[in-house]
């Protein structure tokens, strides 16, 4: 099934954020206090570790790296050296491709950024050597790929993902996402080992106690960090009048009568967004929330800290 931009994300496309996604991790500063760091500090210190290569030097990159010969040969542009820890984390990620995603005012759907994200960090993982692992809450079903490192297993991934992202369908009567979820989060928990960085991607929308419960635990078994995807129209709500909204395929215009009713709208919404986020924190999982009307790599570098917002 071809992709409509948007609102379906296919095989193709995730294959293609490859270029993408290495330009992100080459720039990659290493600080404390990024996005894949999480919550809580990590147990490897210092810079112990075979060395990987020589690059130019980004901001945020620790001095005491920067390798003095090469930058004389270079004609004085600083370079840095390169390295692995002895201990790779694996990177694990939970992706919610239940209908509650289905939905956006503009750009692309939360299912497609939630998609497109999970790819780009994917990726990430993948040229940092880490090995990686995926967990989609479907409608019907949860698909784990547990993790490994090899294009594979990649591509195996990114099948999946592609396929569950299409599977998705406006004409789905009701959503069975407080269920699907917390079997997903089970199934997480079970493949968490020693050191993972486990990454929620969802729009956390309705969670039951028992979801709560189960992201506490996996708050407590490992570094955890939430990503709550949102539309966007929180950001740019019209002053009155009509815009379009789209819920898959379907397509419908809702009216503000009013600047009231616009701020009552929007109010609520803000509050419910940082309602989600203490209840995150809370639970010991640090969050950034991403927007449907934003890129998924320009969100990515913004949360990373790479200078500029991109790559």
């Amino acid at each position: 099934m071809p992709a409509q931009e948007g609102v379906y994300v296919d095989l193709s496309e995730l294959v293609s954020y490859e270029a993408l996604a290495r330009q992100i991790a080459v720039s990659f500063p290493r600080v404390t206090s990024n996005l894949l760091q999480g919550n809580r500090p990590s147990r490897v210190n210092g810079r112990g570790g075979a060395f990987d290569q020589i690059r130019p030097y980004f901001h945020g990159d620790d001095v005491r790296d920067i390798d003095w010969n090469v930058t004389a040969r270079m004609g004085g542009a600083p370079f840095v050296r390169m390295y692995h820890e002895e201990r790779q984390r694996p990177l694990l990620l939970l992706v919610d491709q239940t209908k509650d995603m289905f939905f956006g005012t503009r750009t692309q759907l939360k299912s497609v950024l939630a998609a497109r994200l999970a790819a780009l960090l994917l990726w990430m993982a993948h040229h940092r050597k880490q090995p990686y692992g995926l967990v989609i809450v479907e409608e019907d079903r949860v698909v784990s790929c547990p993790p490994r490192h090899h294009k594979g297993h990649l591509i195996h991934a990114f099948t999946c993902l592609a396929r569950a992202n299409q599977a998705l369908s406006a004409d789905r009567q009701q959503t069975r996402a407080v269920e699907r979820l917390p079997q997903g989060l089970r199934r997480l928990l079970a493949l968490i080992t020693r050191d993972t960085l486990a990454v929620l991607v969802s729009d956390f929308h309705n969670l039951r106690e028992d979801a709560w419960h189960l992201i506490g635990e996996v708050a407590m078994k490992t570094q955890t960090l939430a990503i709550p995807v949102y539309d966007g129209i929180m950001d740019n709500w019209p002053q009155r009048g009509q815009f379009l909204a789209t819920y898959g395929a379907i397509e419908a215009e809702l009216t503000f009568p009013s600047t009231p009713r616009r701020q009552g709208v929007e109010g609520r919404a803000r509050q419910n967004l940082a309602a989600l986020q203490d209840r995150l924190a809370k639970a010991g999982v640090g969050a950034t929330p991403f927007s449907t009307y934003l890129p998924a790599h320009e969100q990515l570098c913004k949360a990373l800290n790479i200078a500029g917002g991109s790559p």
